[in-house]
């Protein structure tokens, strides 16, 4: 039996904090998990990070995967499918907001996020502006760990050390009840970043439509959200929202974007979502564009990759 704590001068594993002994755990039930000294711990560690919120040792989904890797382990996207993501994704259309036609499957949430800057770029450049590349977002805000994505914030002791790496996008503050009650003052920076970079030049609005990790529970008021509507229909950028949180009914409803006075053009989630089985639940991840974001493709080809 291992030792409950490992400190980190006694794994191969590269922890994130070198000076803490990290518990080994062993087995879950439920919202439960225990270490290999029998210690019972309150898992709200992996559910308080919204991947684990169906719990440990779920029969239901042990059976269901076992059974499909009975059937059928892996299959190749680039060439193939398979009935289970087909039917995945038309559930997830369907509890989609009203536009939304596809679904681009990923591994996680920070993928999620690129793939829908990813699926942007390309919608712009298939209709021949390939000037578009630049990404606006609330500065205080959280979208992942990979370069593209630390890019999105504004945070700038989330980009450290790695600033030579981070795509150059640009941020507005948020509209606080606070500091920015009816929401004229983001939508004044807002202006100011595209007569500074230049309409022509930007590519998407990115944001979580309920402010998650960096800024918790926090939501514009629908004076912005119209304006930013406004200001996509003049200027021509997408709207691309970060649920990988929020989705999924963990905001009252099937996506937050539901509750708000606009629809956006890509929708990313993760962490949790509906199988195409029995109404059991496990994690998927996914982008779902609107219509009008594929209007002008002729492929859903994003680096190299074509589904």
């Amino acid at each position: 039996m291992p030792d409950a704590l490992v400190a980190s001068d006694a794994t191969r594993v590269f922890p994130l904090e070198l000076d803490r002994r990290y518990p080994v755990v062993v087995r879950g039930d439920g919202a439960w998990v225990e270490d290999s000294s029998g210690k019972r711990y309150l898992d709200a560690m992996s559910g308080g990070s919204m991947a684990a919120t169906l719990g440990h040792g779920r029969r239901e989904i042990i059976a269901a995967a076992a059974a499909q890797a009975g059937r059928l382990s892996y299959v190749h996207n680039e060439r193939l499918t398979n009935p289970q993501r087909e039917q995945l994704a038309a559930e997830l259309v369907e509890l989609a907001p009203p536009g939304m036609t596809r679904v681009r499957f990923t591994t996680g949430g920070a993928e999620s996020n690129e793939m829908a800057i990813q699926m942007a770029r390309s919608y712009h450049v298939e209709r021949g502006d390939t000037s578009r590349w630049q990404v606006i977002s609330p500065a205080q805000a959280y979208h992942g760990p990979t370069m593209a994505t630390l890019g999105l914030t504004g945070r700038p002791g989330l980009q450290s050390p790695f600033g030579p790496y981070i795509p150059r996008h640009r941020h507005i503050p948020p509209s606080t009840w606070r500091f920015d009650l009816t929401g004229q003052a983001a939508l004044a920076a807002l202006d100011s970043v595209l007569e500074e970079v230049g309409p022509e030049n930007v590519s998407a609005y990115f944001c979580e439509p309920i402010t998650a990790a960096a800024l918790p529970a926090y939501s514009p008021p629908d004076r912005f959200w119209k304006g930013l509507a406004e200001r996509r229909d003049r200027h021509g950028f997408l709207i691309c929202y970060d649920e990988v949180v929020t989705g999924i009914g963990r905001a009252g409803h099937w996506f937050a974007a539901e509750k708000l006075p606009l629809v956006p053009d890509i929708i990313a989630t993760a962490k949790r979502s509906p199988t195409a089985r029995g109404g059991s639940r496990s994690a998927t991840r996914g982008t779902a564009l609107r219509s009008r974001a594929r209007s002008g493709s002729k492929s859903s080809r994003c680096c190299g990759t074509k589904v």
